[in-house]
């Protein structure tokens, strides 16, 4: 789960979203509620992804949480209205890539007309566990199919009470650790009707290959980021070929000697000229030659390019999602240690980045690092999570799991450090891992 922090307000007088930075909230705490005087609202807005059979990403799941004893207080239709207030401030393709919306919502949200202020086409309603099923939420549930919105049945487990709000659903979750014991009969009841099937809670690869079987059509859970010690197997020589290279891009002390790694590979130098060619430089001229493409790019650059591309390589069959994980994380960990004033910026980027490596390579992390001389601080951060480090990756993975109250607590044994800082610097990691993907074509 990735996540971000933004400032929603609503407009009294025309419902709009004022412009992010805009009203008086109270900075670097908790916020004023929102209640149409135009006051700013705190807020935190997760992302998880959502796969196909392929292992493509299809969606993204969007959760809001307030800040702190906020979201004791709040109720589930009040957490829907904060998540539309975030996606009219910080913007859905800031927050998806352009990827369609999952959101939960509870029946009132549903009946209130809010949903008007997004996109049909793009965004689905989840309608939320144990809501009543009335004949009022029925006639809602059709209004908003009719406008063009999906309608997802979540948590799903038998029930005749159930089948009206099904017949009118596109997708039905099912909530994999709760029934374990008996998808394959929960999945063979919902055959009959005419709906997708989504399974969420798939954490690691031996509840994907219970599920593989059943023909399901979408995925979520962690299992993507976790290595497949179900299917774990030697590396192969292309493999150990991709690390030893990378081997030296980390190690060089000049780009002569990057140079020479770039040359020996034709792909590489490839895609290098590519990319120094792309749109997102805006240079006057072509760039023909590698050297002149390695200088405009510097050396702290070209480390972390050729460990994105090494990285991608080493993951060509798992899910691009991973490697843009790794991004995220480089980018979030390099950002905040700028902003906490740390000298090993570019550290903290490769912790980042390699934080995936037992993903990518089938192995515990322990094992995936013996092929491979990191820096002894950023080998800590890998695997101990007390260490300096780890103590930052640590956060970054309670956000990615949604987990608020333990990201707060985290914060709060480094100097200078608040969820709402980092999560700003998330946001920023967010899109700037989008476009690196798009620009690399992952």
């Amino acid at each position: 789960m990735h996540c971000v922090h933004g400032r929603a307000a609503c407009d009294g007088a025309s419902g709009k979203a004022s412009p992010p930075g805009g009203g008086g909230g109270r900075p670097g705490g908790a916020a004023e509620d929102s209640n149409g005087s135009g006051v700013v609202q705190d807020i935190y807005v997760g992302r998880q992804p959502i796969f196909d059979r392929n292992f493509k990403v299809v969606a993204y799941e969007l959760l809001a949480r307030l800040p702190g004893e906020k979201q004791k207080a709040s109720d589930a239709s009040e957490a829907a209205q904060v998540l539309v207030h975030a996606l009219m401030d910080i913007g859905l393709d800031e927050l998806t890539g352009g990827h369609k919306v999952h959101m939960n919502a509870a029946s009132g949200f549903m009946l209130d007309n809010i949903a008007d202020a997004l996109p049909p086409g793009r965004v689905s309603f989840t309608l939320m566990q144990n809501t009543p099923i009335t004949g009022e939420l029925l006639d809602g549930l059709k209004s908003l199919r009719e406008q063009g919105y999906s309608i997802i049945v979540d948590d799903f487990v038998y029930s005749p009470q159930l089948e009206k709000a099904i017949e009118l659903a596109d997708v039905v979750r099912i909530h994999y650790p709760a029934v374990a014991h008996c998808i394959a009969d929960e999945v063979r009841q919902l055959s009959r009707f005419h709906v997708k099937i989504l399974v969420s809670g798939v954490d690691d690869y031996e509840a994907m290959e219970v599920c593989k079987p059943l023909h399901i059509d979408y995925f979520q859970g962690d299992f993507f980021s976790q290595p497949d010690l179900v299917h774990g197997k030697q590396l192969s020589d292309n493999k150990m070929a991709v690390l030893r290279a990378l081997q030296q891009v980390i190690s060089a002390e000049a780009i002569d000697e990057v140079e020479d790694v770039v040359k020996q590979d034709v792909a590489l130098s490839y895609r290098l000229l590519k990319y120094i060619n792309s749109a997102a430089f805006g240079l006057k001229r072509e760039i023909t030659s590698i050297k002149q493409a390695l200088s405009l790019l510097g050396l702290s650059n070209i480390r972390r390019w050729l460990s994105l591309l090494s990285l991608a390589s080493l993951g060509e069959n798992k899910p691009p999602e991973l490697i843009k994980i790794s991004l995220v994380r480089g980018k979030m960990l390099e950002l905040t240690a700028a902003l906490l004033g740390y000298r090993n910026q570019a550290d903290y980027f490769i912790l980042g980045m390699f934080s995936v490596l037992d993903a990518l390579l089938d192995r515990p992390m322990k094992e995936a690092l013996e092929d491979i001389a990191l820096p002894q601080s950023v080998r800590d951060g890998l695997l101990v999570p007390d260490s300096e480090m780890g103590k930052l990756l640590t956060i970054v993975r309670f956000i990615e799991h949604n987990d608020w109250q333990q990201a707060e607590a985290a914060c709060l044994v480094i100097p200078d450090l608040n969820a709402h800082l980092l999560m700003q610097q998330y946001l920023q990691a967010i899109r700037w891992a989008d476009e690196q993907m798009r620009s690399l074509g992952l």
